[in-house]
């Protein structure tokens, strides 16, 4: 990023960001704030820019990570820091 340029993110960037947040929601989910047919179009739109292979490695990486934030804030451990207890 030389020059202080700034990078897009691309259509399928926001796709799995989409993802993750239809994932890690749950309250939205519980409300049907999101439908199923929104859910719906999201898993196809994904489908056009990613394998089978490459959603399943997403979703890992995604509940991986939503795992590890629960983790830390169950035991009051800030992100990076060395556990400790």
């Amino acid at each position: 990023m030389a020059g202080g340029a700034v990078l897009s993110p691309t259509p399928s960037c926001h796709l799995a960001l989409a993802m993750a947040e239809s994932m890690t929601r749950l309250a939205d989910r519980d409300a049907d704030v999101v439908s199923d047919e929104l859910r719906t179009e999201l898993r196809t739109e994904l489908s056009k820019h990613y394998t089978e292979e490459q959603l399943a490695a997403l979703v890992l990486w995604v509940a991986t990570t939503n795992f590890h934030d629960r983790l830390n804030a169950t035991i009051k451990e800030p992100a990076g820091s060395t556990c400790t207890f």
